[in-house]
């Protein structure tokens, strides 16, 4: 069985973002450093999930992107989880002749043949634990990730701390039923003051 891996980018108090999804304290401790990070823990999955608003987010930057994140960002697989039957990408712009047309990645397809995920979340993702291939990588939006971490069904945390305190907004951790031992596993710091901790969930 695969390995479903949540990376997750956060203030030290614990929030993914301000109150009404504010990400600009995110971009203020990026690094060179933090991105060859990312990088090589998305080589690492074989799998990609992420929530629609997060997906058309994404889609619309990735395919154009020419840093080190971007090769694996378009090349690995994706699964969309969101309650509707079908993704818009047309409208979006982002289906295969239009990414094309746009001289998109070669890659870039894997955003127009993404998978839809539309049932219960926790057998979802069951089902996609069971299939074979290398680890599973969750990231946002908020309501996913924390509604992925309730399932209880996540073997490992990768946490990026950020050096900032936000008082207020969206919490990693609201929907957790309850509390869940962790084993840290390795910590690196970045010269940004960024930090990651990667935690293994205990009893997964």
């Amino acid at each position: 069985m695969r390995k479903l891996i949540l990376k997750v980018s956060m203030s030290v108090d614990g929030f993914m973002a301000g109150p009404n999804g504010e990400m600009d304290w995110f971009f203020k401790s990026r690094s060179e450093e933090g991105a060859a990070w990312l990088a090589d823990t998305l080589w690492q999955a074989g799998l990609h999930i992420m929530g629609s608003r997060t997906f058309y987010t994404m889609a619309s930057h990735w395919p154009f992107a020419k840093d080190a994140v971007a090769e694996p960002m378009n090349a690995i697989p994706k699964v969309v989880f969101t309650s509707k039957d079908k993704l818009d990408l047309q409208a979006k712009g982002l289906n295969a002749q239009a990414l094309k047309d746009a001289n998109a990645s070669p890659d870039a397809h894997t955003w127009a043949e993404a998978q839809i995920a539309n049932g219960d979340l926790a057998e979802e993702i069951k089902k996609l634990k069971q299939q074979q291939g290398k680890d599973i990588l969750a990231q946002g939006g908020a309501s996913f990730v924390q509604s992925l971490v309730a399932t209880g069904l996540i073997d490992e945390y990768r946490l990026v701390i950020h050096p900032v305190v936000l008082g207020t907004g969206l919490p990693v951790f609201s929907k957790l039923p309850k509390p869940s031992d962790l084993q840290l596993v390795e910590h690196i710091a970045f010269k940004a003051g960024t930090v990651v901790h990667v935690y293994r969930a205990l009893g997964n």
